[in-house]
């Protein structure tokens, strides 16, 4: 079976499903995962009967990688089942999860004890986290369930030994469902009381590179994200009602917007968090020669981002520099709602800007369109280090969300210019407003004027000085109306 380029699967076996007795053997297997070719150490087989689920020598391996899962899951009585990983190369499904740059070898063993009622579990994870080929940190795993509590002490460190601490508790409930219940199978219970349940929990960072989470961030929508993070926190209370305290700071950060075409420096953030809600005293970031500086507050209910209110204040900061538009920004923002539901409202003035319309052929002959067969996506990907997928082509995903209302005032360097024939240069002053409905494009409206004397069109080589004139936006900001003298 061929799940994709990179992986496929062969096996076989013997299946019965006579009522009761259900089984699977497994004579053989072979897997090629990324290069990577595993083999089934020895015949093994899954079963049911008895309303019992036995797992009886499943261990796979590829060099020095072994995957093992063996023992009994028993909704009516005792469970005693055990899964080792030794060296497994993450890298190797870690692009099915869209983790296109995590890589590392992941170690541990996971067991499961005790009657369905009141199950325990303990393990043991150890992971060498690589993001994009280099070595990035290591991550230790140290797990314990029992009383519908899992117990936590997890430490990431990166190379420089810096490093993130998580210990404590919190409530999870993973009793298993009788087998005479309605539900069909294996099924982990859900808790309806897991919002009054106790929490414990303390996050310490000291001076935490952040580097780290490249792999887990979207492609093509933050790049080259560095800066430290300083925290001492803890979590009490419930889930429903979390009591935090301490503080948590963000410090030397940086990162790039590749679709915006900015690059973001010098990004600093202080908080102090109570109760359910962690203040952001101060933020600040630079880009350019200008900065946005803000401050405000962001809800934790649930223990989840809930909704927040930041304020910022613009002072002669790069909005956005692509081929199409660049922006240089004076104003005040509020940005309220949620991560699902993002409000963006603010005044603005507009330094300088460029608004290019229509498109550049560049002179040269139209650009032909060719599909790229697997050959040539791999020559690509050994080639360039490039991955191409679907996700290639997204959208940052906020940004569709958000619902936006900006009043813009554009001040005397704000240009309308065209650079295939004919080529429009016209400088212009005036009043915007730019909406944006969740999950549209964004849209202008306005009437703003031309500046005499400093405007032109040029057609086949004669150039027009336009003396008076009116551009009007009517939505679509790439298609504008003119009427110019």
């Amino acid at each position: 079976m061929r799940v994709d380029k990179h992986r496929d699967l062969t096996a076989s076996g013997q299946l019965d499903l006579r009522p009761g007795r259900e089984r699977l053997q497994v004579d053989s297997l072979q897997m090629n995962l990324a290069g990577d070719r595993w083999q089934l150490s020895q015949p093994a087989s899954i079963s049911y009967s008895d309303n019992r689920y036995r797992v009886s020598n499943l261990l796979v391996y590829a060099d020095d990688q072994q995957i093992a899962l063996d023992g009994v899951v028993d909704p009516d009585g005792e469970q005693n089942l055990v899964f080792t990983v030794e060296q497994f190369e993450v890298g190797a499904v870690a692009d099915l999860l869209d983790y296109q740059g995590l890589s590392g070898t992941l170690s541990g063993s996971i067991s499961l004890t005790g009657p369905a009622a009141a199950p325990e579990a303990d393990g043991t994870l150890m992971l060498d986290l690589k993001s994009y080929g280099e070595t990035a940190g290591d991550l230790r795993l140290q797990l314990a369930y029992a009383d519908q509590r899992l117990s936590v002490d997890a430490l990431l460190a990166n190379q420089d030994a810096s490093t993130l601490h998580a210990e404590g508790y919190v409530p999870v409930d993973l009793r298993i469902a009788p087998g005479d219940s309605a539900a069909q199978g294996v099924q982990v219970r859900t808790s309806e009381t897991a919002a009054t349940e106790q929490v414990n929990l303390t996050v310490q960072a000291d001076s935490f590179a952040v580097d780290w989470i490249r792999p887990f961030l979207q492609p093509n929508t933050v790049e080259n994200l560095d800066g430290r993070i300083e925290a001492d926190v803890q979590v009490g209370g419930t889930f429903g009602s979390p009591q935090l305290t301490g503080s948590a700071s963000f410090v030397n950060g940086r990162f790039e917007l590749p679709q915006f075409g900015v690059a973001y420096r010098d990004i600093e953030v202080e908080t102090q968090l109570a109760d359910n809600q962690m203040t952001v005293e101060r933020f600040a970031l630079r880009t350019g020669n200008g900065s946005l500086t803000g401050s405000g507050t962001i809800n934790l209910a649930n223990l989840t981002l809930g909704e927040f209110d930041l304020q910022g204040r613009m002072n002669e900061f790069r909005a956005i520099d692509t081929r199409e538009y660049s922006a240089t920004l004076d104003g005040d923002l509020s940005l309220n709602g949620t991560t699902q539901q993002p409000v963006l409202r603010g005044d603005i003035d507009v330094l300088s800007a460029d608004i290019y319309i229509g498109q550049s052929t560049g002179g040269g002959a139209a650009l032909e369109q060719v599909q790229l067969t697997d050959t040539d996506v791999r020559q690509l990907e050994s080639s360039f280090g490039l991955r191409l997928s679907e996700r290639d082509t997204t959208s940052f995903d906020f940004y569709q969300a958000l619902d936006m209302q900006l009043d813009v005032n554009l001040q005397r360097d704000t240009w309308l210019r065209q650079r295939i024939n004919p080529e429009i240069n016209i400088q212009l002053t005036g009043n915007l407003n730019a909406q944006k409905q969740p999950y549209n494009e964004i849209n202008l409206y306005g009437t703003i004027d031309a500046v005499g004397q400093r405007s032109y069109v040029e057609v086949a080589q004669r150039r027009f000085e336009i003396t008076e004139g009116v551009v009007r936006f009517n939505g679509d900001p790439a298609n504008p109306t003119l009427d110019v003298r």
